[in-house]
């Protein structure tokens, strides 16, 4: 790399010049791009959306209290935690406003609490896409080893005989029963 920060390509047939900064850029939007195509493959829409200064700072603050960490109002910003924040405080009020009123039985999920709740919810929504889209649970299992979502028991606060970073088709199965499911959020959330 010269002193300019552009980085000299030799060809066959001529010097290309390729500024780093350039470099960069295009690496970050492919990731982006294999980013969305995970997220979208897991049954996850991008949604953009516009919120007031008031808003954003408690947003911040129940972001803080969540991820362990400052949310930056006004730079860059984790997209996927902040995503997880966001669908906690949107399942949060629905359980306030809605659930609570009625029976919940055992056929709904609870909210998730924190981070590492969250993850397990993130977990069962982006499984029961992949069931309600006709996979078996090994075809799901596959799927969300591939994509590498890790499993539920890599997740911090579990402590499983299996340590594994793969997942196990007695996992999905466990992520898919609301009864488990309900009983690990509650481990989770305590």
């Amino acid at each position: 790399m010269d002193k300019n920060g552009l980085i000299n390509q030799l060809t066959a047939d001529y010097v290309y010049e390729m500024d780093s900064k350039e470099i960069k850029r295009q690496r970050d939007a492919a990731n982006k791009r294999k980013r969305e195509e995970k997220s979208k493959e897991a049954g996850f829409s991008r949604l953009k959306i516009y919120l007031g200064r008031d808003t954003y700072e408690t947003l911040a603050e129940i972001y803080e209290d969540q991820r362990g960490n400052s949310l930056n109002i006004d730079g860059r910003k984790d997209i996927d935690s902040l995503s997880q924040v966001i669908s906690f405080c949107i399942n949060k009020v629905y359980e306030q406003m809605y659930i609570e009123k009625e029976d919940r039985g055992v056929s709904k999920a609870l909210p998730a609490k924190n981070a590492r709740s969250q993850e397990l919810y993130d977990l069962h929504q982006a499984a029961i896409f992949l069931q309600g889209n006709g996979l078996s649970y090994t075809e799901i299992k596959n799927k969300l080893n591939k994509a590498g979502h890790r499993p539920p028991n890599m997740i911090p606060g579990f402590d499983p005989k299996n340590r594994s970073p793969l997942w196990t088709v007695q996992q999905v199965k466990d992520v898919l029963d609301f009864e488990i499911l309900n009983k690990d959020l509650r481990a989770l959330n305590g």
